[in-house]
């Protein structure tokens, strides 16, 4: 690894920057075959680790007990339940201005673009987003109007 890529947060050098965490059954679209991190989903664009993502949160948002509720849906992402918790929340929440999601692709978007700079700093562009959006599969992005 050169010192650049070594310097680039770990959720950009391995595509996923909203820190999946890394399970040998799944079996996602564009992972690395043989994962070196150990602990994060590696996959071979960043458009594949954001597409991993919006399914996830879309099965979260599609559970009764989480549904919409950002802080939920950030608590089934990272259950701390302590100080980093309520911190990852407050940044999600205060981005997105709001505490409640609609079922709009825009709201995904800013939970995704939220939580993506928050694990990795990273800024996605609406490119990138739209990009992913559209290889999620078709029961999943059908959720979002």
């Amino acid at each position: 690894m050169t010192d650049d890529a070594k310097r680039l947060e770990r959720g950009i050098r391995n595509c996923n920057p909203l820190n999946i965490v890394y399970a040998r059954g799944n079996y996602w679209i564009g992972k690395y075959s043989n994962n070196t991190d150990g602990k994060f989903e590696q996959f071979l664009r960043i458009e594949f680790g954001i597409r991993a993502a919006i399914i996830i949160l879309t099965r979260y948002a599609m559970r009764k007990e989480v549904g919409l509720y950002v802080p939920a849906i950030i608590h089934r992402w990272a259950p701390d339940g302590g100080e980093a918790e309520q911190n990852y929340i407050k940044f999600v929440t205060n981005k997105m201005a709001k505490l409640n999601m609609n079922r709009t692709r825009m709201d995904l978007k800013q939970l995704v673009s939220a939580m993506a700079l928050f694990e990795s700093r990273y800024t996605m562009s609406d490119f990138v987003f739209e990009k992913s959006f559209n290889i999620v599969p078709l029961n999943y992005r059908k959720f979002w109007i």
